[in-house]
């Protein structure tokens, strides 16, 4: 049914219930898979106003912080390579480091004709978010492909 699945992970448990999924359907479809985590969701912005600043804040270069969100994405991508690969399951990962995810999302489907996007309901960061997380819901409302939200 689906030729072409785009999965996006952050590490959360309703990623990995996506993975799971994922998975179900190559056992099906014999779909091609790609998976993407994106650290612009996760990034403070570059200027912070001067009125928000606590004394109380550390001082840290803006690129040290870049540098440990590309090392825990690339943990995560790895983590999910060796899911895929333990079920023999061919997976492309990227990391994505200067688009957010829901932007990345949109414009992948319209460029590499993917037919179906899978994401977890909720990421990590979007803890306030009840029913369905901010990328999610941005993703479904506006996307040209079918949309899996798993929870």
């Amino acid at each position: 049914m689906y030729k072409k699945i785009l999965i996006g992970v952050d590490g959360s448990e309703d990623a990995h219930k996506a993975l799971n999924k994922v998975i179900d359907f190559y056992q099906k479809w014999n779909c091609e898979i790609v998976t993407f985590h994106s650290i612009k969701h996760h990034m403070i912005p570059i200027v912070t106003p001067i009125f928000g600043l606590s004394s109380s804040m550390a001082a840290v270069p803006y690129s040290q912080i870049s540098t440990e969100f590309i090392k825990v994405g690339n943990k995560i991508l790895e983590e999910t390579k060796k899911i895929f690969k333990k079920e023999e399951i061919p997976i492309k990962t990227r990391l994505v480091e200067d688009v957010e995810p829901e932007k990345y999302i949109i414009d992948k489907v319209k460029e590499e004709n993917f037919d179906l996007v899978i994401l977890g309901s909720k990421g990590h960061h979007s803890k306030s978010h009840t029913l369905l997380g901010t990328i999610s819901s941005h993703v479904v409302n506006n996307v040209d492909c079918d949309v899996l939200i798993v929870r």
